[in-house]
C-alpha cells in the first residue's frame, strides 16, 4: 500500500507533461490497467471454492520478509479467498481506468486513471484490514492488558511483537531475542539484564508469579517440550501469533497432548 500514492503521482506527473506522446502513455497505462484486472479476474476464478474460515494468517508462509512489500511474499493462492471483496474492488477500479484510457483517451485518461488510483486505495485499506492480525499484535496486547499483572517474556526477535510493547506499553524479557540490532549493545556493560534463552524458560515458567508469553504458533512445540503441555494455557491467538500463561485464567484453555499448532480464534 505504501507504493500506491508513489503511483498515482508518477502517472499524474507524466500525464501533466502533456505533449504529443500523451495518447500513447494514457494507453499504455491503460494496458497495463486491463492486463492487472486480467490478473484480479484470474485469482477470483481460481480461488471460487476455496472457504475462507478462521484466521487468514493459516493460509500465509512462514514470514518471507520483514519489510512490507517484501511481505506480499508471503502471500499464497489460498490466501485471496479472504481478500475476495478487496480483490473485486481492485479488478473494478483497474476497468474503470482502462476504459477511460482507451475509450477517448485525450478527454477521458485524466478523470479515469484518478477515479482508479481512488478505488484502488479503498480496496487497498480493506485487505490491510483483513491481514491487521498478522501484521499487527493488537489483539493478543488488549488480551494482556485486560489479565491480572505478570512478568511477559516475548519469544525471538523484538520487532516481529514490537506492538505488544506498543499497545500493552510494559516492557518484558526476550526469549533468544539477541539477534538483529538489539544484538549489537546487549553485552555491552550496564545493558539491562533483559535477555534470556530456552535454558532459561522452564525455571522462569515453575514460579509462583503469574508470567506471560508471546511467541509464534511455529513456536508451540519447542515450548512444549520447555516447560510441558500441562503448563500452558493459552488466552488467545490471533494472526499466527499466540499469547500463554503459565496459570489457568478464566477464559484461557490448556494446550492438549496433541496439539502442535493452536487454533485461530
Amino acid at each position: 500500500m505504501p507504493c500506491y500514492p508513489a503511483f498515482a503521482l508518477l502517472i499524474g506527473s507524466g500525464m501533466s507533461a502533456g505533449g504529443p506522446g500523451y495518447k500513447w502513455s494514457a494507453r499504455a497505462a491503460g494496458t497495463l490497467a486491463i492486463l492487472a484486472a486480467f490478473a484480479c479476474a484470474i485469482i477470483l476464478w481460481l480461488t471460487r471454492d476455496i472457504v475462507a474460515s478462521g484466521d487468514i494468517a493459516g493460509a500465509l508462509r512462514e514470514g518471507v520478509s520483514t519489510l512490507s512489500l517484501g511481505q506480499t511474499g508471503n502471500l499464497t493462492l489460498k490466501s485471496f479467498a479472504w481478500l475476495r471483496i478487496p480483490l473485486g474492488i481492485a479488478l473494478c477500479a483497474f476497468l474503470v481506468g482502462a476504459a477511460g484510457a482507451w475509450w477517448n483517451a485525450r478527454r477521458y485518461a485524466v478523470t479515469s486513471l484518478a477515479l482508479m488510483m481512488l478505488i484502488l486505495f479503498i480496496a487497498a485499506r480493506m485487505a490491510m484490514i483483513k491481514l491487521n492480525p498478522y501484521f499487527s499484535s493488537r489483539l493478543l496486547a488488549e488480551s494482556l492488558n485486560s489479565s491480572p499483572p505478570g512478568q511477559l517474556i516475548v519469544d525471538e526477535q523484538y520487532y516481529y511483537f514490537s506492538s505488544v510493547f506498543f499497545y500493552a506499553n510494559r516492557r518484558a524479557l526476550l526469549l533468544n531475542g539477541r539477534v538483529m540490532n538489539l544484538e549489537y549493545g546487549s553485552y555491552a556493560p550496564g545493558a539491562p539484564t533483559i535477555f534470556i534463552g530456552d535454558r532459561d524458560l522452564p525455571a522462569l515458567w515453575a514460579k509462583p508469579e503469574r508470567q506471560y508469553l508471546v511467541a509464534s504458533n511455529s513456536a508451540i512445540q519447542r515450548l512444549k517440550t520447555l516447560v510441558g503441555n500441562g503448563n500452558i494455557h493459552i488466552i488467545r491467538t490471533s494472526g499466527g501469533k499466540i499469547l500463554i500463561t503459565n496459570q489457568a485464567l478464566v477464559g484461557s484453555r490448556k494446550l492438549t497432548d496433541t496439539e502442535h499448532e493452536s487454533n485461530e480464534n
